[in-house]
């Protein structure tokens, strides 16, 4: 059945006008809605899956003082997002609780309670990052695309060795700290070989 070229009733073959908007008909072609035309293709966005985390960097505050931090990485995006003690106490239960199912006797769990204070992001690798960052109240996100650089230095500060991470972008330049040598830093320098600079020789 043919239909006004303008607002889509219905009309017969002969009308010379529209019925319901006047539009007027004659030397048109009117449409037939019984072709149907092909539906766009809807492409969806591939997930941006994190690949490295670091628990519990450091970012300075003034005097003195730091904010701890995640750090998260997929192929095309950085997610920085807080690190609280609330997060961590229930990280150590989680970790007391898994020891104690496995049989672990009180040692075991003390250590696997301490251990979870340095790999609490470990459980959001292989998850898209969009759904980690909605997870995570406050964290930021820096695409990758528009950071110039990356830099980890090994520094010493009145004789106590700390690594410094640097992450220059187009939103500027932020620093962090932390008191060991993660072994996420490899695998951070391993993602991100164009960018990422350092004193530090990995082989």
């Amino acid at each position: 059945m043919p239909f006004c070229t303008k607002c889509g009733s219905s009309i017969e073959s002969d009308d010379s006008f529209c019925g319901v908007c006047g539009t007027k008909l004659h030397g048109l072609t009117p449409i037939d809605n019984s072709i149907q035309t092909p539906q766009a293709t809807k492409h969806t966005q591939p997930q941006d899956n994190v690949v490295v985390a670091i628990t519990g960097l450091m970012k300075p505050k003034s005097f003195g003082r730091y904010d701890n931090v995640n750090l998260m990485a997929s192929h095309n995006r950085i997610l920085i997002s807080p690190l609280t003690s609330k997060m961590l106490q229930q990280a150590a239960q989680e970790a007391n609780q898994k020891a104690r199912e496995e049989g672990g006797g009180l040692f075991s769990r003390v250590g696997s309670q301490m251990s979870s204070h340095f790999t609490y992001a470990d459980r959001f690798i292989g998850m898209d990052i969009d759904t980690v960052a909605a997870s995570n109240p406050g964290a930021s996100v820096i695409d990758v695309k528009s950071i110039r650089k990356i830099i980890l230095h090994r520094r010493d500060d009145d004789n106590k060795e700390f690594y410094e991470l640097t992450i220059e972008s187009a939103q500027g330049k932020e620093k962090y700290r932390l008191d060991y040598e993660s072994p996420s830093f490899k695998a951070l320098r391993d993602l991100y070989p164009a960018i990422f600079q350092s004193n530090i020789r990995y082989i």
